[in-house]
């Protein structure tokens, strides 16, 4: 849920080009045999704050997608090499 929150929060102010609506979006994600779209949970927001703080990563979405993989005992896809310092699975 985060990851698609953050992409129509993107499309919406222009920083991703995407042709396809937001319900497009959605349904394609959806359509994924091997997704599954994760809910933010109450659980997921306590994670947060136990989370590393790091003064050159503050990025909201990224924090909430390393709380919901360590709450869930999940790795995250990413290229992104600040994942790897919160002690989760990174896996690209």
């Amino acid at each position: 849920m985060v990851s698609i929150w953050e992409i129509l929060l993107k499309r919406h102010a222009g920083k991703l080009w995407a042709s396809e609506s937001p319900e497009a979006i959605v349904n394609l994600i959806r359509s994924q045999a091997g997704w599954k779209i994760l809910s933010l949970e109450a659980e997921h927001l306590l994670a947060l704050a136990g989370i590393a703080a790091f003064t050159d990563h503050a990025d909201p979405f990224d924090r909430l997608l390393i709380a919901q993989a360590s709450s869930e005992k999940l790795s995250i896809v990413s290229a992104d090499a600040q994942f790897s310092r919160y002690g989760v699975k990174v896996t690209w």
